[in-house]
């Protein structure tokens, strides 16, 4: 059975008046454009023994359209805070998780 893509209905699921909130994008050399995405930054902590590591997670989720050609290094700028994409992971259903790395 062939995957069917429906833009309309992601559309949908990046609602700013729900859980979407705006995001630019700026390829490196390139011009910025602006779209909504979902964004999350969770906590996380590794137990390294008698050392341990906390940290936080930043990533996107977006569809896969807004962001086709984005390389490692390109920039995105949420709530005023400006992130580098570190890693692009698509799910082949039309939309792709972004890790970041804030600047």
């Amino acid at each position: 059975m062939a995957l069917t893509y429906f833009a309309d209905d992601l559309d949908l699921f990046f609602d700013d008046e729900t859980h979407a909130v705006s995001c630019t994008y700026t390829p490196q050399g390139g011009s910025a454009s602006t779209f909504n995405v979902i964004f999350n930054n969770e906590y996380y902590a590794i137990d390294g023994g008698e050392v341990g590591v906390e940290s936080t997670e930043p990533t996107v989720t977006t569809k896969t359209s807004n962001i086709s050609g984005a390389s490692h290094g390109d920039t995105m700028v949420i709530d005023s805070v400006t992130y580098k994409i570190i890693n692009i992971r698509p799910d082949n259903t039309g939309m792709t998780e972004i890790g970041l790395e804030k600047q």
